[in-house]
């Protein structure tokens, strides 16, 4: 959400939408982003990529994801995160439990569990899809680094939760292909300074890695 955020300003405050369509009255000819040819054909980055490629590329971003909600977490309020002091020491036998013992109901906050683990869970599959990816990779993508959230990163605090094992992957992929197919169309024409602002903080992951670069392409406009 941070990184969505700065986003945001970085890229509202440098495409304002009177320099944009002063740039298209300069070029005499008609500009669409970088990733869409005169054709209205869109190519993503790393879209003939082999699958190993994506998954690496798609590592890398939710890594850097996860470790900023992680560090996030551990110093928020004990009654935001439920992580309290005595939980944070025992690292060591949290893992155990997690492992050991049936997962839990958690007793979050709604907007944690219903907000915010969808719109990481949509991180997670646009991270896949912004690369051009199909669903059904996307979607496994998204289920697997749910599962590693809770049992890996988060079990070492708390009991793995069923809400979140199921709410992150289902409705992360759900939400994030409706984002996905909302920047695509959105991109065929060139973002407009508040379309940036929905894709930065609505799908970070297709803004990190496609960008919004405008490549002036001849056509003949009648």
């Amino acid at each position: 959400m941070l990184r969505a955020l700065f986003l945001l300003l970085l890229f509202t405050a440098s495409s304002y939408l009177p320099a944009q369509t002063a740039q298209r009255a300069r070029c005499g000819f008609r500009c669409y982003p970088a990733h869409v040819d005169s054709a209205g054909t869109i190519f993503l980055h790393n879209q003939k990529s082999g699958l190993g490629r994506k998954i690496g590329v798609a590592l890398g971003y939710t890594f850097a994801y996860e470790a900023a909600i992680y560090g996030l977490l551990y110093v928020l309020p004990e009654n935001v995160s439920r992580w309290n002091s005595a939980a944070k020491r025992n690292f060591g036998s949290n893992y155990r439990n997690t492992f050991t013992k049936p997962i839990a109901l958690d007793k979050d906050q709604w907007y944690v569990n219903y907000v915010g683990h969808p719109y990481q869970g949509a991180f997670y599959y646009n991270s896949m899809r912004a690369q051009g990816a199909p669903m059904w990779q996307s979607s496994l993508f998204a289920f697997a680094n749910s599962y590693a959230w809770e049992f890996l990163l988060e079990g070492a605090i708390e009991q793995p939760s069923i809400q979140d094992l199921m709410v992150t992957p289902v409705a992360g992929t759900l939400l994030g292909e409706l984002f996905h197919w909302a920047t695509l169309r959105m991109s065929r024409k060139g973002f407009t300074w508040y379309e940036k602002a929905f894709v930065c903080v609505f799908n970070p992951a297709f803004a990190i890695h496609n960008g919004f670069k405008w490549a002036g392409r001849k056509q003949f406009v009648p």
